[in-house]
């Protein structure tokens, strides 16, 4: 079995909100609540799936994009930091160390007035 095939995926239905960009300068509290906020939905969706719980796990994340613009990874790796998070508080993943997890380059798929985010959990 090649060692990224996929297990399972969850889509989420919308993106973490710009106050959690690296590049935002943002007032603290309004950080605060936006990863809150994305954390808590980010878990609601893994909870109502029932996803499995895992040990060690690699994990791909694809931004599903409305346009073909360019986008930086790197920030939209950090803008799921609080994703990851939730997917830890729904027991999906055991941790979010470098022990327990393996995080793939984020990826960018285009449909058109689609803004989503698909994590493929891999073996």
């Amino acid at each position: 079995m090649p060692i990224t095939e996929r297990r399972f995926s969850l889509e989420i239905d919308c993106w973490p909100g710009p106050e959690l960009s690296p590049n935002s300068r943002c007032h603290w509290r309004v950080k605060q609540r936006a990863t809150r906020t994305f954390r808590q939905r980010v878990w609601a969706l893994a909870y109502d799936a029932a996803l499995p719980g895992m040990g060690e796990a690699k994990i791909r994340i694809t931004y599903i994009v409305p346009d073909r613009r360019q986008r930086d990874p790197d920030n939209f790796l950090a803008m799921f930091k609080s994703g990851i998070d939730g997917l830890v508080d729904a027991g999906v993943l055991a941790a979010d160390s470098a022990e327990y997890l393996t995080i793939l380059p984020v990826q960018f798929e285009y449909r058109k007035g689609v803004k989503a985010i698909r994590v493929d959990f891999l073996r």
